[in-house]
């Protein structure tokens, strides 16, 4: 481990220099013990970031595969690092000579180091060469020094050749890198962008400048949400985050468009730190999400839809309900009182007939004609009921047939009046009639007109207290006549102004004891609506209540008649056809 500082400075070196580097000695990674010393030598490669050749020189084994003459010639050598004036280091130990032997050093400055190497006379050198020793040494020493250099530079050739093959790969490949880098840049859907310390832009794909609408040259070195304009909130918060060092995950905000419009992007960004733990800025991606964000709107949207109308949905099934159980109820009151309604005249006429039967022979003329007589009220009342039944059908199913004609609406009234004179004499009820003088016409059939004014004299008569006042009117307002009758009776509650319009129901105020069925103010609607016209019921305000109709002019009536039977003919074509 004490070698690495050592080839850490090699490297240190090498790469700020860009020169061929030899560390200091050291023992190499793969020998244990000091027959490993020897030197590193760097290479650095050429266009490679930080990239560097590392070769181990065993300094013992050099010396023997290089020289191996010398010992046998009885010459010692000796290879040292005197870089540092101060101390030297020895790489190849020389053997034992003896005291002032002859000698011979020289000095080399190889891969930014000096080196000393020495050549001395073994006693056997001596012996050989006697008093030419020191001299003869000279060659020894050349050819050292010359096979040391030779080494050297063919280490340093094949080392500077694998550092050329390396970085002309690395070069390749970094090529191909940023080549791949580009192309899938320009073909993401996601744009890259990196800033640095400041918050800077410092690079950003093609898209992030088509995004915000700003050529590039102008977008670098700006803050880079600057060009999004987003809210302020949403600025501070991701100022915070790049200030804190962290990590943006799926971090979305929207901001307005240059050419107008809402858009919504995504980030994703990690911090690059320095080696020191300093900020040196963040990379990261972002990602266009305004469809997404529509689509979860529309979704939002369509579920806060739907539970409306499953709301609105649950409203109308219990408003159904509602009246499926009122409409049972009224059926129920219906039955009961069509029994009795029916029950009522049948009896009499069963009974009056049983009686005429057994007493045909018996009693007075006249007393038998009081029997048929009775007899002829109720068969004439159950008629009624019938018709009204028959007439209620054919109105709700569209099969009454309507025979229009000019009727003159004022003249009718005066008319149904006259003949309800008697009954409102009978039970001490006023009539006030408030009509004008010129005639008021409108296109109508002139019996089911008949039926709705005498069904709202009747129950005007069958309510109004003795002592009080009926009052009709007839008013023209442009082309539209209305009626309205009116009486000081009771009235009729609030909730059950609209509901006494429906078939079988009567009000709550006045069906105890008044008898009816609850067909007549349904005859009434059906008729009204036949005729293009409405009718509805207010409470007046020193009591009873007033039923008012209005239906259209003669001139308007017969235009929307004729367009009626228009659209009829164009149906009754087109469901022929199969259209």
């Amino acid at each position: 481990m004490w070698s690495e500082p050592k080839r850490r400075d090699a490297i240190r070196r090498a790469l700020a220099s860009g020169q061929p580097r030899i560390s200091e000695p050291l023992i190499l990674a793969q020998f244990n013990d000091r027959s490993g010393s020897g030197v590193s030598m760097i290479i650095p490669v050429q266009g490679m970031r930080g990239g560097v050749v590392v070769g181990g020189i065993n300094a013992a084994r050099l010396a023997t595969r290089a020289l191996p003459g010398l010992k046998e010639k009885g010459v010692s050598l000796q290879l040292e690092d005197v870089t540092d004036p101060r101390r030297s280091v020895g790489l190849v130990a020389p053997e034992e000579a003896a005291p002032g032997a002859a000698s011979l050093s020289r000095t080399l400055d190889v891969g930014g180091r000096v080196w000393r190497v020495t050549l001395r006379a073994l006693p056997r050198y001596i012996e050989a060469n006697g008093s030419h020793a020191v001299s003869r040494l000279v060659l020894p020493a050349g050819v050292a020094f010359t096979v040391f250099l030779g080494i050297y530079l063919n280490l340093l050739i094949r080392r500077r050749e694998m550092a050329e093959e390396l970085a002309g790969k690395s070069t390749r490949a970094l090529q191909q890198s940023e080549e791949r880098f580009r192309m899938f840049a320009s073909i993401a859907s996601d744009w890259l962008w990196e800033v640095d310390a400041d918050g800077r832009l410092s690079y950003c794909s093609e898209h992030f400048s088509e995004l915000t609408g700003i050529p590039m040259g102008k977008l670098l070195g700006r803050r880079w949400w600057r060009p999004l304009r987003s809210s302020r909130e949403k600025n501070r918060l991701l100022s915070r985050l790049l200030a804190e060092r962290r990590e943006i995950r799926d971090f979305e905000f929207s901001y307005q468009k240059p050419g107008g419009g809402r858009q919504w992007i995504a980030i994703s960004a990690c911090p690059l730190l320095a080696a020191d733990g300093s900020l040196r800025g963040y990379r990261g991606v972002g990602r266009d999400v305004t469809e997404r964000k529509r689509v979860e709107q529309e979704l939002h949207s369509h579920r806060n839809h739907l539970q409306e109308l499953v709301a609105l949905r649950t409203a109308d099934l219990l408003q159904a309900k509602e009246e499926a159980e009122r409409a049972n109820q009224a059926k129920s009151e219906f039955l009961a009182n069509m029994s009795h309604e029916l029950r009522t005249p049948l009896h009499g006429i069963l009974s009056f007939a049983e009686i005429g039967c057994g007493k045909a022979m018996q009693v007075p003329a006249v007393r038998l004609k009081r029997y048929f007589e009775n007899v002829h009220a109720s068969g004439t009342r159950l008629l009624a009921l019938l018709n009204d039944l028959l007439d209620l059908a054919k109105l709700e199913s569209g099969r009454m047939v309507l025979s229009r004609e000019e009727v003159d609406l004022a003249e009718l009234v005066r008319q149904m009046t006259q003949g309800e004179e008697g009954r409102m004499m009978e039970t001490d009820i006023g009539l006030r009639l408030e009509l004008p003088s010129a005639p008021l016409p409108v296109w109508a059939d002139r019996k089911c007109m008949q039926q709705v004014l005498a069904n709202l004299l009747s129950n005007a008569i069958k309510f109004a207290p003795p002592g009080s006042r009926i009052t009709v009117e007839l008013q023209r307002f442009s082309s539209t006549i209305t009626l309205s009758v009116a009486d000081q009776g009771p009235g009729v509650p609030e909730a059950e102004l609209e509901r006494i319009f429906e078939k079988f129901v009567q009000s709550s105020a006045t069906a105890n004891g008044s008898g009816g069925t609850g067909l007549g103010l349904a005859i009434c609607r059906q008729i009204v609506l036949a005729h293009s016209g409405s009718i509805y019921a207010e409470n007046l305000p020193a009591g009873g209540i007033c039923f008012l109709v209005s239906l259209p002019d003669a001139k308007n009536g017969k235009a929307i008649d004729k367009l009626s039977r228009l659209v009829g003919e164009r149906v009754q074509e087109a469901h022929e056809t199969g259209e």
